[in-house]
Parts: structure tokens; C-alpha cells; sequence
């Protein structure tokens, strides 16, 4: 994705150059937003793939990222299974969050935001 053009409005001479480049300027950014934003580029989190749940279902299981921040959620982008995901019972960290499944032996990947 291509970014957005710097436009110093502080430069304008008069209010209909301050119109011109204040319509420039957001030309350019609704160009780049229409159709142009990636998932993973834009929205800061991390994909963590292939998480396997134990064979015995509502079991904590720790999720290690690299955020370096607690992670406000996540979104499930692959389920092998017909399950549910929630929050564990220990408390999430800079480098951890702990996941349960309602049924046994899934997969499971995730985008933590």
C-alpha cells in the first residue's frame, strides 16, 4: 500500500490555497483507504498460527506473542472444529495470553490485537 502525501496546510497562502491542498490532502487519503487496506498491515497485532488445544477441553493453554503489550483480543482466522474459544483463567501478559476450547483437540489460529 502506497501512503498518504505530506501536506503542510500551514503553507497556504490564502483560505482558497488552504482548500485546495486540505482537498488534495484528503483525496489522497480516501484513495489510499478505498480498497488499498491489508489486514496485518494496518491493524498492529500478530498472527500466531497453528495452536494445538490438549485432548482434554476447557484446559488453559498458553499462547506466546510478541506484541510487547497485553493484548486487548483476538479474532479467529482457522478453526479445524466445531468449538468455542474463551479466556483462561490465568491473567494475560506482555508475552503470553492463556486460551481454553469447549471440545477436545483443535487447531486453532489466531490474529491477537
Amino acid at each position: 500500500m502506497a501512503q498518504v502525501t505530506a501536506v503542510d496546510l500551514r503553507r497556504a497562502r490564502d483560505p482558497e490555497e488552504f482548500m485546495r491542498f486540505a482537498s488534495y490532502l484528503l483525496n489522497d487519503v480516501v484513495t489510499q483507504i478505498n480498497g488499498q487496506l491489508e489486514f496485518q498491515k494496518n491493524i498492529k497485532g500478530q498472527l500466531v498460527t497453528g495452536i494445538k488445544f490438549p485432548s482434554t477441553p476447557a484446559t488453559d493453554v498458553e499462547i506466546r506473542h510478541t506484541l510487547g503489550r497485553i493484548p486487548q483480543g483476538w479474532i479467529i482466522t482457522s478453526l479445524d472444529g466445531a468449538s468455542i474459544i474463551y479466556k483462561g483463567s490465568a491473567v494475560f501478559t506482555v508475552k503470553s495470553i492463556f486460551l481454553k476450547s469447549s471440545v477436545a483437540s483443535v487447531t486453532v489460529s489466531l490474529f491477537l490485537f
